[in-house]
Order: structure tokens, then C-alpha cells, then sequence
């Protein structure tokens, strides 16, 4: 009868301890969980501003690769202008020295 007495006592002992263990892992949990919502904030603000920083990066990217575009435009536009003013120069000169054959065959 003593035994059983026991047995029922630490049946009893096990059982409140086993509430309070989950009493406490309820207090952990939510002492736990208000530490953490400042850090889950402050990593949610912090990670809206990075992919607002990826999309400002994406933005200069594609004007960056307008730029260069643009750029490359402009230098063939300078290089055939050039190649025209070259072209205008020998013209110019074959004209003149047309020019001077005329005027020394009406000379003759």
C-alpha cells in the first residue's frame, strides 16, 4: 500500500511537473517571441529597403546601358561625319583643280 501511495505521489509529482515544464516553455516561448518581433521588424524594414535599393540599381543599370547605347551612336554619327568631311574635301579639291584647267585651257 505504501508503494502504491508512492507510485500515485510521483504519478502526481510527474504530472505537475510536467505541467510547469509547459507553463515555463509557454513563458519561454513568449518571452522569446517579444525579443524576437523587434529583430523580425527591423529585418522586414531592412529587407524592403534592400530590394528597394535592387530596383534603383535595376534603374541605373538600364539607363547606364541607354548611355552606353547612346554613346555608341554618337561616335559612329562623328565618325561617318568624318568620313563625309573628307569626301567634301577631295571634292573641293578636284573642283578647284578643275577649276584651274579651265581657266588654263581658255588661256591657250
Amino acid at each position: 500500500a505504501e508503494l502504491r501511495a508512492t507510485s500515485a505521489l510521483s504519478a502526481m509529482e510527474v504530472e505537475a511537473a510536467e505541467a510547469r515544464v509547459a507553463q515555463l516553455e509557454d513563458q519561454f516561448s513568449g518571452a522569446l517571441a517579444s525579443q524576437l518581433n523587434p529583430v523580425r521588424q527591423t529585418l522586414e524594414r531592412a529587407q524592403a529597403v534592400i530590394r528597394e535599393q535592387e530596383a534603383e540599381i535595376e534603374t541605373l543599370l538600364e539607363h547606364a546601358r541607354a548611355l552606353e547605347a547612346e554613346r555608341r551612336r554618337s561616335r559612329a554619327v562623328t565618325a561617318q561625319k568624318a568620313k563625309l568631311m573628307e569626301e567634301l574635301r577631295l571634292v573641293q579639291i578636284a573642283q578647284f583643280e578643275a577649276m584651274r584647267e579651265v581657266k588654263v585651257a581658255r588661256g591657250l
